[in-house]
């Protein structure tokens, strides 16, 4: 089942990839549009490489020396702080690119929650396990809720201008 889980992820990390080249769109000026598609597309590669330890790790769960399994899990840990720490990267640039005020808010917040769980599980603690990534999540939902909401209303205004 973890392997099933972890090829999930990595067709999530593609989408993700792809969402954010669209968000680029979104952007209040080209700058700030290749920012937020660098940074998006940095957390596609790093989300993907979180597989990594966890698919080997899989592999050697049944013959694998314990210092392999422990050096595994340690990867493991550090590629989600690596994986934190650029989704609030990600984040930040959102907050800078946003036209909107409550989405540059939103941005903000999870900049600091993402940013925090990536300091606090790099120093071992769970604290922040489940609302960093719903923040996250949250923030992508706002993004994708806007962009649709955005390109509707393009589409009006081409209809009405041609009609």
């Amino acid at each position: 089942m973890v392997v099933v889980a972890q090829l999930v992820a990595l067709l999530a990390a593609a989408s993700f990839a792809l969402f954010a080249w669209l968000l680029a769109a979104m952007a209040g000026s080209p700058a700030h549009g290749r920012r937020v598609r660098r940074a998006g597309q940095a957390v596609a590669v790093v989300a993907a490489g979180t597989s990594v330890p966890v698919l080997w790790l899989c592999a050697a769960a049944h013959d694998g020396s314990s210092s392999l399994i422990h050096r595994l899990t340690v990867a493991a840990d550090w590629s989600d702080v690596v994986l934190f720490a650029t989704i609030a990267g990600f984040s930040a640039s959102v907050s800078r690119a946003a036209r909107r005020r409550w989405l540059r808010s939103l941005a903000v917040v999870v900049t600091v929650v993402t940013a925090g769980r990536a300091v606090l599980l790099g120093l071992g603690t769970e604290t922040l396990e489940l609302i960093a990534p719903l923040a996250f999540l949250a923030l992508v939902g706002a993004l994708s809720a806007v962009n649709l909401s955005d390109r509707r209303a393009s589409r009006r205004l081409s209809a009405d201008a041609a009609g």
